[in-house]
C-alpha cells in the first residue's frame, strides 16, 4: 500500500517568531550546588529583531562522570519570555538539588560530580 506523500508544514521544536534573539551573560548564583541547596542559572535574553516575540528558554544539564547510565542531557528547566523589540531581561531558572537526582537501589540521591550545561 503505497503512503500518501505528506510534506511536514511545520518542524517540530521549530517557532514561528517573526523576531531573532540572543543570548549572553550566561551565570550561576554559585560554583556548586550543595545537597539539599539550590543554584539560581541566569541568561539575559536580548530580542534582536524589530518585532515583539517570545522565547523559550531550556536549561539543560549533563553529568560528566556519572558513575550511572544517564541521558546525554537533560532538560531541567524552562520559562517562556514574552520580549518587545530591543528588550532585554534576564531568564532566572532554579536548579535543585532533588532533580539531578537519580534512583540507586532504593535510595533517590543526586550524583556528586560536575555537571555542564
Amino acid at each position: 500500500m503505497a503512503q500518501p506523500n505528506h510534506e511536514q508544514r511545520i518542524h517540530y521544536i521549530h517557532g514561528l517568531s517573526y523576531t531573532t534573539f540572543k543570548f549572553s551573560n550566561l551565570r550561576t548564583s554559585s560554583p556548586r550546588l550543595a545537597a539539599d541547596g539550590t543554584v539560581t542559572v541566569s541568561v539575559d535574553v536580548t530580542n534582536t529583531g524589530r518585532r515583539a516575540g517570545d522565547q523559550v528558554v531550556q536549561l539543560y544539564v549533563k553529568h560528566l562522570h556519572s558513575a550511572v547510565a544517564r541521558p546525554r542531557e537533560e532538560l531541567e528547566g524552562f520559562l517562556r519570555v514574552a520580549l518587545d523589540a530591543g528588550g532585554l531581561p534576564a531568564a532566572a531558572l532554579v536548579l535543585l538539588d532533588f532533580t539531578l537526582s537519580v534512583m540507586v537501589p532504593e535510595v533517590r540521591q543526586a550524583l556528586p560530580g560536575r555537571y555542564s550545561g
